[in-house]
């Protein structure tokens, strides 16, 4: 769980400064289940800079409340949860500072976007909240105000969980249900399964100690893990802890459980009935098929049933023999894919979302997601966003398989002059009935 948060000073002497605004959404890394936003009265001063800066006047607190009136809300909202901010040692000191007026003693983990952007998102011009907003399309309407802030600050920690391979964000939030194991294993059961949510995504099966004991994605998360439960009884004496994240549909599912996989290979081992097996792999001249759990150095493309990979490789056949290894992928990709530069486009993890996967010059760039159309026409700032993906045999067989079964989720690149002619790319299921 975490409380992403934004405040507002009163300016002046370091110690000496005042909450004059605060915005807190409590976020549970998949939607903001709570949120508190207030101006907060100081009976101070308010530096004229801050003034300027924020359009915060004296005579705008005059009716607000006072920190001591918020601060049981600011201990509720915050309890459990990681504080996350941009430059969040600031908001944490003013927490503090305010708290131990009262005399109480304020404590929590914190994460700062500053320093998880700069790791996730090299080369930006700047990492102030205000370049990065503009460098990743994110739009704030209300600059240098606290919910202005903080929704950004919401929408950049958003990203960050979806490119962070390693999982190290979701690792440091602290477990929801660690006092499920007092319950009975209906009850346990219940707290388990209480707020995962009946959609698409990845799942993470913790214990007590935070190790990830299972993964796995479904299409629907809550009766996926209902099953495991009811099956699986060492397993659920064992879980303490339940982590998701939606993704809005399979595709996507498969490929971030897959590529945290590659880069987390020891905490997370994918089963086996997660991959394709059925690879054509180019070898000593030729193409042919072999049957492997594992993805094999010579691997084209992988399917994950036998009969597609034997159309393709038939296919194959028909064409020059390529010679080298980077020259066969190149094959199979202009054989199968629509053209160079062009979108998957998916369902997303609501209604108003729509997901996608970016193909340049051949190549699987990332995924990424999107509400508004400009935030996709300004592609080279949306690129950015973009999860990376591995250009693998693994993903390219994934990538076939899902838009020749959807064709029409195939759509242009933003910026790319490349036309996408339809019957362009030919369907596994076409290529059969030319064999």
């Amino acid at each position: 769980m975490y409380a992403v948060l934004d405040i507002e000073s009163s300016g002046g002497k370091r110690g000496q400064e005042k909450i004059i605004e605060i915005a807190i959404f409590r976020f549970d890394g998949r939607e903001v289940v709570d949120q508190l936003i207030s101006l907060v009265n100081t009976d101070g001063a308010i530096h004229p800079y801050v003034q300027k800066l924020t359009g915060i006047t004296p005579n705008m607190l005059r009716r607000a409340p006072k920190f001591h009136e918020l601060a049981k809300r600011i201990i509720q909202i915050t309890d459990g949860a990681v504080l996350v901010g941009h430059n969040v040692a600031f908001d944490y000191r003013m927490l503090e500072q305010e708290f131990a007026s009262l005399g109480y003693e304020y404590r929590r983990e914190t994460l700062d976007t500053i320093k998880l952007t700069q790791k996730l998102i090299p080369g930006l011009k700047s990492y102030g909240l205000e370049n990065i907003s503009r460098e990743l399309n994110i739009y704030n309407p209300q600059r240098h105000r606290a919910a202005g802030d903080a929704r950004v600050t919401l929408e950049l920690f958003k990203i960050l969980l979806e490119k962070d391979q390693q999982k190290d964000i979701l690792s440091s939030a602290k477990p929801l249900n660690l006092d499920i194991t007092r319950h009975h294993d209906a009850g346990k059961l219940a707290r388990l399964l209480d707020l995962v949510q009946p959609e698409a995504g990845v799942f993470y099966l913790r214990d007590a100690n935070g190790k990830i004991l299972k993964t796995g994605f479904a299409k629907n998360l809550f009766s996926e893990l209902n099953n495991i439960f009811l099956l699986d009884f060492a397993l659920k004496d064992q879980v303490v802890d339940i982590q998701t994240e939606l993704t809005g549909n399979d595709l996507i599912s498969k490929l971030k459980l897959y590529t945290q996989s590659l880069a987390n290979p020891v905490e997370l081992q994918v089963d086996a009935l997660y991959m394709s097996s059925w690879q054509v792999v180019w070898k000593n001249g030729k193409f042919i098929l072999k049957d492997s759990d594992n993805l094999l150095p010579e691997s084209v493309v992988a399917f994950e049933k036998r009969h597609k990979a034997n159309v393709l490789l038939r296919k194959l056949m028909k064409f020059p023999k390529p010679g080298t290894h980077k020259a066969a992928v190149h094959l199979v990709k202009k054989i199968m894919y629509p053209g160079e530069n062009f979108l998957l486009k998916l369902p997303g993890r609501s209604l108003d979302e729509t997901a996608v996967i970016a193909i340049e010059n051949y190549t699987a760039l990332g995924y990424g997601y999107y509400r508004l159309h400009y935030e996709l026409q300004r592609f080279e700032a949306f690129r950015k966003t973009l999860t990376p993906l591995p250009d693998d045999a693994f993903v390219i067989g994934q990538l076939i398989t899902w838009m020749h079964k959807y064709p029409k989720s195939v759509a242009p690149l933003p910026g790319s002059d490349q036309t996408l002619a339809a019957g362009e790319t030919q369907s596994l299921e076409q290529l059969t009935t030319e064999d």
